[in-house]
């Protein structure tokens, strides 16, 4: 919605989850599609990566998706995240296939 203020109206327009394993941390995300192409997603995880990275514990922070999800391969690309390969099917998604679906890995590391 162009000309809307999320901010001051409330309005949630999606989510980052953060799952740390050790010295990595793993993003998911969700936008809702009213937002699309605004730029929220990566700002917000452009911060979040940055977050993660003033823990001196943390070098890695990695997100995937599905393979035919090019707009959420788009903004880790914006993020700096670099493609790291095909996970065969790894991921389900039950809203395009009751079967597991292939899925691609993004990270960016300290120091990257």
């Amino acid at each position: 919605m162009p000309g809307t203020s999320a901010k001051e109206d409330g309005v949630v327009l999606g989510t980052i989850g953060c799952t740390v394993h050790f010295h990595r941390v793993e993003l998911g995300f969700a936008l809702a599609s009213a937002f699309w192409g605004e730029g929220y997603m990566p700002e917000a995880m452009k911060r979040v990566c940055q977050a993660a990275f003033e823990d001196d514990r943390i070098a890695r922070v990695q997100a995937l998706c599905d393979e035919e999800n090019t707009r959420s391969s788009r903004v880790m690309q914006k993020v700096g995240m670099q493609y790291e390969g095909r996970l065969r099917k790894y991921g389900h998604h039950p809203n395009r296939s009751d079967i597991p679906r292939d899925c691609v890995m993004y990270a960016i590391v300290r120091g990257d």
